[in-house]
């Protein structure tokens, strides 16, 4: 337990790491709402970036409340939700959620086989 505080400590008087935990911290979020604007603005949805981040946020929350391993179904049904809440049509809305979830979950399953696959034949699992 000492050594967790004493890396804890270490990592607070060091602005660099500060900064760079903070990046990282809110960066991945934004990655996500930058890949889900996309999808939305590619299958025909017209909606500002800062509504779509806001579609996001909600649906994020209300996944992590779900008792489902990353959300699932419940995201999906949230972004639906959010967006059209906010005027996206249905069609696009539920194109754009499945499509960003493919990209952002599905696509992680094979890529984290192939990824495992290397570790072990490396040794290192």
């Amino acid at each position: 337990m000492s050594s967790a505080g004493s890396t804890i400590a270490g990592i607070a008087t060091d602005p660099t790491k500060i900064a760079l935990g903070v990046v990282g911290a809110l960066g991945l979020p934004l990655v996500q709402v930058v890949g889900l604007a996309l999808s939305v603005h590619a299958l025909g949805g017209d909606l500002p970036f800062i509504q779509v981040g806001a579609a996001y946020m909600a649906a994020r929350l209300l996944a992590n409340a779900a008792p489902v391993p990353g959300g699932l179904g419940a995201l999906e049904a949230g972004l639906i939700a959010g967006l059209t809440a906010l005027g996206v049509p249905a069609g696009p809305a539920t194109s754009a959620g499945l499509v960003y979830r493919l990209l952002t979950f599905w696509l992680n399953v094979p890529l984290g086989a192939l990824a495992l696959g290397f570790v072990q034949r490396r040794g290192y699992v």
